[in-house]
């Protein structure tokens, strides 16, 4: 991992290399979902060496924890152009995982000239959460350090056997989360700025929908997804929200399809 400085916080993200065989002059910066963290891209990462990766450690999530100050979504696109921009890194592809695309949508809007396009898996959209999930989210913030409350939770995100681990890691890490980073679910994931978003995103965007999301519903990802000009909408039936990390070939094979599009695109 590495570190950056922001404003007195240490923020932690992973800077991968292009392999041998670079692809992109494009880099893609993933940001992960709400008490997830950026090692959990680990796999749909390894199966894109063509292209350099940053992933981020969002302020309040993984070894970025203790960086809990001013929780919200402007904050973190800020640390996001100050982890960018310290590297040398004028224009990229954003990709976001839950929360993590909400927060992309608003990085395209803030610095449309440094973001390319961009890649939403599980998307909390332009539109927000309903205000029926606030229950349900606040209630996170009184599960803090407690790990088989988390694992209780990630388990009903995973669909298939097999990744006792991962949801292991995933709960350890939530349950890492300090109380003023947990806070973050109960509002933020609420905003509609839609009217907003849709007029000053426009760079390309691929929603990848899973079709049994019981965390973001399937038919809010495609509602919110409908409303961009240049996005591309891809069901991807009887999978849940843990996406990125149960399916990471899946993620990989549609991601690396969206690049190979981009650079073949006729130019206006």
């Amino acid at each position: 991992m590495t570190t950056i400085d922001v404003n007195g916080d240490t923020l932690y993200f992973r800077d991968h290399p292009p392999g041998t065989e670079a692809v992109s002059a494009l880099p893609l910066v993933w940001l992960h979902g709400f008490s997830f963290n950026a090692e959990l891209y680990e796999a749909a990462i390894a199966l894109l060496p063509g292209h350099r990766h940053i992933a981020i450690d969002m302020r309040g999530h993984g070894r970025s924890a203790q960086a809990d100050t001013d929780m919200t979504f402007e904050r973190i696109v800020s640390d996001v152009h100050a982890i960018v921009s310290g590297l040398g890194i004028d224009r990229f592809v954003m990709v976001g995982h839950s929360l993590g695309n909400a927060v992309g949508l608003r990085v395209a809007a803030t610095y449309p000239d440094m973001v390319a396009a961009g890649v939403a898996i599980a998307g909390v959209p332009a539109i927000g959460m309903p205000m029926a999930a606030r229950a349900g989210l606040a209630a996170i913030q009184d599960t803090a350090g407690e790990v088989d409350a988390f694992l209780t939770t990630f388990t009903a995100l995973f669909r298939h056997p097999g990744h006792d681990e991962l949801i292991r890691s995933a709960a350890r890490s939530a349950a890492g989360m300090t109380a003023a980073g947990l806070a973050l679910a109960a509002s933020e994931p609420m905003r509609d700025n839609s009217d907003v978003l849709v007029a000053a995103v426009t760079q390309p965007w691929l929603f990848l929908v899973p079709g049994a999301d019981d965390a973001v519903p399937s038919s809010l990802q495609r509602a919110g997804a409908e409303l961009f000009a240049h996005g591309t909408i891809i069901d991807i039936p009887d999978e849940g929200h843990a996406l990125a990390q149960e399916r990471p070939e899946v993620v990989a094979q549609h991601i690396g399809t969206f690049l190979a599009d981009l650079v073949t695109a006729p130019t206006a």
